[in-house]
């Protein structure tokens, strides 16, 4: 029996396709590494890039809340000659002074800065604090108070970035 020619030998054909599964295995192997790296540099960078923003939102939020709630506690107690700024007793910088005189008692609070934080501590009236047992605030990179002719100028410095920025708040006080 006689087997037509075109059943057992391959078709005449100009180029030989021996291991060209393999080559065109390799190039989309080779395409799927170069785009796999390239997503990955775009999700690390982006990622990286959020981190940043992230940082940099807190530290104004930080910078916000300790403006504020020092506006809060300067409004608690607005009276005659019971806020002072003083050098506090632990790194010497300018404080924030407090002073609550009540009928039901008297007291003092200080708000400071030490060791990268806003703190705040109490204590009895005109004694010293104990200053490293004070309650956080905020973290910031400086506080500066100062008292004018009637009104307190707040400073708050944070960082930003790389770069150092500060907030100002001025509040006008009744006495």
């Amino acid at each position: 029996m006689d087997v037509p020619r075109s059943m057992t030998q391959a078709p005449a054909s100009p180029r030989d396709e021996r291991g060209s599964g393999l080559v065109e295995l390799l190039m989309v192997m080779t395409l799927m590494i170069f785009f796999g790296y390239t997503i990955y540099i775009l999700i690390f960078t982006g990622s990286a890039a959020l981190q940043r923003i992230d940082a940099q939102r807190a530290a104004q939020a930080d910078a916000r809340i300790a403006l504020s709630y020092v506006n809060v506690r300067v409004r608690q107690s607005d009276g005659a000659r019971q806020i002072a700024v003083l050098p506090n007793g632990i790194n010497g910088k300018p404080s924030l002074l407090l002073r609550y005189r009540q009928v039901d008692g008297a007291y003092d609070t200080w708000i400071f800065w030490f060791d990268g934080k806003l703190m705040e501590v109490l204590a009895d009236a005109d004694e010293s604090p104990d200053w490293l047992g004070g309650d956080t605030i905020a973290t910031i990179q400086g506080f500066t108070p100062a008292l004018n002719d009637g009104s307190l100028t707040n400073v708050i410095e944070y960082k930003y970035g790389e770069e150092s920025r500060e907030v100002r708040q001025i509040i006008s006080l009744r006495t």
